[in-house]
């Protein structure tokens, strides 16, 4: 699997962070205009097993014994197979779109955040990203990992949302006594931060936007879209 740059812009960061909200607040402003947002689409049947394919045979021979490791969890197989579904649904734009709950590199992020039972390295999350096709703009919202984990506790309670895994894996053929009762701790959040500044090393483009109490406002919006102009140069935006 080649890594080079897909002409899509991927938000990521630590689940609490409040990267959606601030996205879907993003696609209401003024500034929306000149951007194109893709969310998830249907998958192909057969583009999946061939990303299925692909991704485990060169994770095995790039990375052997990482490969070996996250394979022999229920969870990493889940995680695999999480990322060729979208790979299989991956947009093919032509110009600078927002990938909205549908990144490849997020998915790494909450495994490590949410779901991680503590004895899986950050190597070997990070070795399986390596071999990921990378989007040509990576957007990091960074936040401390209390401040995050106490965020995301409030919404679990609130909410009932639970991670990714334990949703879509708890009844499937992968699933263990303990898969939907894993409690998020900070040293996990500690893991995926870490895992966060590892991946914007891999961007071509990485920018970092940092969440206040006022992130949802016109000023901040401003400064977002400024941002990706300076990034990308304001002749790569395409008007809708």
């Amino acid at each position: 699997m080649r890594c080079f740059p897909f002409n899509y812009i991927e938000i990521v960061g630590l689940p609490g962070a409040g990267k959606s909200t601030f996205l879907h607040s993003f696609q209401n402003s003024k500034y929306a205009g000149v951007y194109h947002f893709s969310g998830p689409s249907k998958s192909n049947p057969f583009l999946y097993l061939s990303f299925l394919f692909c991704l485990v045979f060169t994770f095995l021979f790039k990375h052997t014994y990482s490969a070996l490791r996250l394979l022999s969890r229920s969870d990493g197989r889940a995680l695999i197979m999480k990322l060729s579904y979208r790979l299989s649904r991956l947009p093919l734009a032509y110009q600078r779109t927002f990938l909205v709950d549908c990144g490849i590199y997020q998915p790494l992020v909450s495994y490590l955040a949410e779901y991680n039972y503590g004895d899986t390295s950050v190597h070997d999350v990070y070795a399986l990203s390596t071999i990921l096709p990378r989007p040509s703009c990576l957007i990091f919202f960074s936040i401390d990992p209390n401040v995050a984990l106490n965020r995301y506790q409030i919404r679990k309670v609130s909410t009932g949302r639970y991670n990714d895994f334990s949703r879509y894996w708890a009844s499937g053929p992968f699933h263990s006594e303990s898969d939907t009762d894993v409690v998020p701790s900070i040293d996990s959040f500690f893991s995926a931060d870490l895992l966060l500044k590892k991946l914007c090393k891999l961007s071509p483009v990485t920018i970092s936007q940092h969440l206040g109490t006022t992130e949802n406002n016109e000023s901040s919006h401003s400064d977002f879209h400024n941002k990706l102009q300076i990034s990308f140069g304001s002749d790569q935006a395409k008007t809708k």
